[in-house]
């Protein structure tokens, strides 16, 4: 048995400060793994940080006749496509909510209570001559043509506004989630 596995036993039987001396002789090959895997420094380093949290979280797992490295490395493996299985399901959630905020059908009542407090503090964030168009179109459900009337716009301008303030509070409410998220 390696020196390594010898350690890594160690600290699945509850010495966790020996999980130092893995760290520091392998936390360099496997920032390189996630380097050499297109992903850039910071990410790198975080991912880095995951895999050795999670072998301490899991240590209970490693077996006298497991080899360390590749043990590890099953980890790192694991990591990345944990992280890239996530972002692409938040690009299918952004995507929904795009779908969402920009078709007419969209109402409130659609989304979980946190994502409608987002919407609400992403409304308020507009000018109020948007939120108005968004309220009338979206809300009420006015065609643009009943809306240009009643603010004296051409339908078609009604059109370029609504684009506008929509393509705006998208803005606002990527920026609210992304921040509540990372909170």
């Amino acid at each position: 048995m390696s020196p390594d596995e010898q350690l890594m036993i160690q600290v699945k039987n509850g010495h966790i400060d020996k999980m130092s001396g893995l760290f520091e002789r392998y936390h360099i090959a496997i920032y390189n793994y996630f380097r050499k895997m297109q992903l850039d420094k910071g990410l790198s380093e975080d991912l880095t940080q995951t895999v050795f949290e999670r072998a301490l979280k899991y240590r209970h797992t490693f077996q006298n006749e497991y080899v360390f490295r590749p043990w590890l490395y099953r980890i790192a493996s694991n990591v990345r496509n944990d992280h890239f299985r996530g972002l692409k399901k938040e690009r299918e959630k952004e995507e929904h909510i795009k779908k969402s905020l920009l078709s007419n059908s969209y109402t409130i009542d659609d989304y979980s209570s946190d994502r409608k407090e987002y919407l609400k503090l992403a409304l308020k964030k507009l000018d109020p001559d948007q939120r108005e168009l968004i309220y009338l179109t979206k809300y009420e459900n006015m065609k643009y043509a009943e809306v240009g009337a009643l603010l004296g716009y051409s339908e078609s301008n009604v059109k370029v506004k609504i684009f506008r303030a929509m393509k705006s509070l998208k803005n606002h409410y990527f920026k609210i989630d992304k921040n509540a998220t990372r909170g």
